[in-house]
């Protein structure tokens, strides 16, 4: 139940930083598709999740994740520049943001439910 709690909180957070000033209508070149953030999406989350539940130092969860980032970015065939582009055209576009992050909380939740959350 966790994991679900932290993934609503930085849904909401996300949101919320979202700058409507900013929002540029131009999909990047190399837009990853929902469907396939989505899944880079739960990789990152659990990721982070159970770096933060094995209480390490700040610097060496920090170290960690840009480890554990890398082997995600791979699974997924994609560049981190790729996922930055994405992430911050979907973080532009709430409509589509919220969207993915309801799957997301789906998604983890289904995991939790079936015991296949790790």
């Amino acid at each position: 139940m966790n994991y679900i709690k932290l993934i609503i909180a930085c849904c909401l957070g996300f949101v919320l930083a979202c700058n409507s000033d900013s929002i540029s209508d131009t999909k990047p070149a190399d837009l990853i598709s929902e469907d396939k953030m989505v899944g880079v999406l739960i990789d990152m989350h659990l990721t982070e999740s159970a770096l933060s539940l094995k209480n390490f130092h700040r610097d060496s969860s920090l170290k960690l994740f840009a480890f554990y980032k890398e082997d995600i970015y791979k699974k997924h065939q994609i560049t981190e520049a790729q996922f930055k582009d994405s992430y911050t055209y979907y973080s532009e576009h709430s409509k589509e943001f919220n969207t993915m992050y309801a799957r997301i909380v789906d998604s983890l939740s289904m995991k939790e439910i079936t015991g296949k959350l790790k």
